[in-house]
C-alpha cells in the first residue's frame, strides 16, 4: 500500500505536523526521510524493513558508503541521512549538559515514561560533575532481578566513561512503592557497581502518583 493510500491522519508527514514527533514510531520518522518506496514497497514499509534488526540510532550512524548498499536507498537518500546524523551530533555537542542532583530532576527528565504501558528500565549516565552524558533504555518489561544483567546496565557506562549512573523505571499501575523484585534487582546492580567503581547514585521510580527515590529512603 502506498502512503498516499493511507488515511491522512496515518501518513507519517501529516502525523508529524499535526501531533509532533513524539507520536511517531522510529519507522515513521525514517519514512519521512526516505520520501519514496522501492519496488512496490511504500517508504514506510522500506523503513520498517531497514529497522527490523536495528534501532534508528544504529541505522543513522552507519557510514554513507554502507547506506548506499542497502535496498531502497540511493546515494541522494544516503547522503541526506548522513547529513541528518551529522547535524544531530553537532546539536549534541552544542547543547549544554543538564546537571542532575535531585530525584525530582530525574523524574522531570524521564516524564515520558508515564505514558508507557509496560515497565521500562532507563539508565542515566553522569560525568564527574553530575552532568547527564546519555539516557538509555535498558529493558522493557517487569523489573526482574534474574532477567537484568549487570553488563547491560554498565557496558554503556564504561563506553561513555561515566563516573556514575542513576536507574529509573516506571510503574504503569501508579504505585510508588518498590516491589521486592525492584529492591533485589537494585541490590545486585549496586554490588556490581561497587566492583566496577561505577556507583549507582540513585534509583527512581516514576508513576502517575509522583516519584520514589531509593536514595532518599535509604535503600541504596
Amino acid at each position: 500500500m502506498l502512503i498516499s493510500d493511507l488515511p491522512t491522519h496515518r501518513r507519517p508527514r501529516e502525523k508529524l505536523l499535526e501531533k509532533g514527533s513524539a507520536n511517531l514510531s522510529e519507522a515513521e520518522l525514517l519514512a519521512i526521510l526516505l520520501r519514496t518506496g522501492y519496488h512496490g514497497q511504500s517508504a514506510l514499509e522500506v523503513a520498517q524493513r531497514l529497522l527490523k534488526n536495528q534501532s534508528l540510532i544504529q541505522f543513522l550512524s552507519q557510514p554513507p558508503t554502507k547506506l548506499t548498499k542497502l535496498k531502497g536507498l540511493g546515494p541522494v537518500t544516503a547522503g541526506l541521512i548522513s547529513a541528518v546524523w551529522a547535524m544531530v551530533q553537532i546539536a549534541k555537542e552544542q547543547t549544554p549538559l543538564p546537571t542532575i542532583t535531585k530525584s525530582i530532576e530525574v523524574a522531570a527528565l524521564t516524564h515520558s515514561l508515564l505514558t508507557k504501558k509496560q515497565e521500562h528500565l532507563v539508565v542515566l549516565l553522569l560525568n564527574g560533575r553530575n552532568q547527564l552524558i546519555d539516557q538509555l533504555t535498558i529493558t522493557i518489561g517487569t523489573l526482574n532481578s534474574s532477567l537484568i544483567h549487570a553488563r547491560e546496565v554498565f557496558a554503556p557506562a564504561i563506553t561513555h566513561r561515566a563516573a556514575g549512573l542513576i536507574l529509573v523505571h516506571n510503574h504503569p499501575s501508579g504505585s510508588l512503592l518498590p516491589s521486592e523484585e525492584d529492591i533485589l534487582a537494585t541490590e545486585r546492580l549496586v554490588e556490581a557497581g561497587h566492583l566496577l567503581d561505577l556507583p549507582i547514585l540513585d534509583h527512581v521510580i516514576v508513576s502517575s502518583q509522583g516519584h520514589f527515590s531509593f536514595k532518599h529512603h535509604q535503600l541504596l
